[in-house]
């Protein structure tokens, strides 16, 4: 038997969420290990020019981590807003099928037109509003396009 829309918006978002809390234990073991490279990098400058008991180049190792560490760290970075776009998506999802969205949205009342012949008695534009439903855009190009479809 199929789970019912609720069933699986529920059980998407807590993979979601268990990808999040994975990308946020990630991203603090990767900031922790940067800051042991570049301790440890200082800690062999030192050896190398304060003390001379250690070659110059043994730098290289702990600068080549950091710099492997800083690629994959913005990798991670990249991973967790992904994982938190997915959260937003999978929750304003249940919200709908809950009938919680009303006034959760953006409304954009400043795209309603008072002249127009159906707008106001639809609810087009405002809180709990077609557009509030509709839009998931995320520029203000994307928000105006959708308001100018809406108000065809």
């Amino acid at each position: 038997m199929d789970p019912s829309p609720t069933e699986e918006y529920q059980a998407r978002l807590k993979t979601r969420n268990e990808a999040v809390e994975r990308c946020r234990r990630l991203d603090r073991l990767v900031a922790n290990l940067r800051l042991t490279a570049a301790i440890v990098f200082f800690a062999v400058a030192w050896l190398a020019w304060g003390m001379g008991t250690v070659s110059g180049w043994w730098m290289l190792v702990p600068l080549a981590a950091y710099v492997a560490l800083v690629i994959y760290h913005e990798r991670v970075y990249r991973m967790g807003r992904r994982a938190n776009r997915s959260v937003a998506f999978y929750g304003r999802g249940l919200a709908r099928i809950e009938d919680r969205w009303a006034g959760t949205g953006d409304s954009r009342t400043h795209f309603s037109d008072h002249t127009h012949p159906y707008a106001q008695d639809l609810d087009v534009f405002g809180n709990g509003s077609l557009f509030e439903l509709l839009s998931n855009a995320r520029t203000r190009s994307g928000e105006a396009k959708l308001a100018e479809w809406l108000s065809c």
